[in-house]
């Protein structure tokens, strides 16, 4: 989590703070230079955050559960709760969209698709789960 300061400005100097990261964001046009901006500008930590908070909105999307989602991204199912509340709100729509026609075709889908092949903890079907891993690999 990140931390931030108890001592706030006052409103509209966090709303124009607020306006000048947008456009600076925003008016970055190359794809690599976006990206030495984030990892320059966001911390690992806050960089994780918002990556797992992307990865929440695309697995609820595609309907996977709040149990598999949080032992996956190592978040809480109160996190997760707190994110599809805003997505049923239509908060994360331009993400969705983005999203919604081609979701397979990056590379966060693949390493993801790995780890939502979890076996069961316990119960029926965990040992073939792991046979067919088993037998998958050779």
């Amino acid at each position: 989590m990140t931390n931030i300061s108890k001592k706030k400005p006052k409103t509209e100097v966090l709303l124009e703070i607020n306006e000048e990261l947008i456009s600076t964001i925003s008016n970055i046009k190359k794809p690599d230079n976006t990206k030495q901006f984030l990892n320059s500008f966001f911390s690992i930590k806050e960089r994780i955050m918002l990556a797992k908070r992307l990865a929440i909105i695309l697995m609820l999307e595609h309907q996977y559960n709040f149990r598999k989602i949080s032992i996956i991204l190592k978040v809480s199912q109160s996190t997760i709760w707190k994110i599809n509340k805003q997505l049923k709100r239509g908060q994360f729509s331009i993400i969705v969209k983005k999203y919604k026609n081609k979701p397979k075709e990056n590379k966060l889908w693949e390493i993801l698709e790995d780890l939502f092949d979890l076996p069961p903890i316990a119960g029926p079907g965990r040992w073939k789960h792991l046979n067919k891993m088993y037998s998958d690999k050779k």
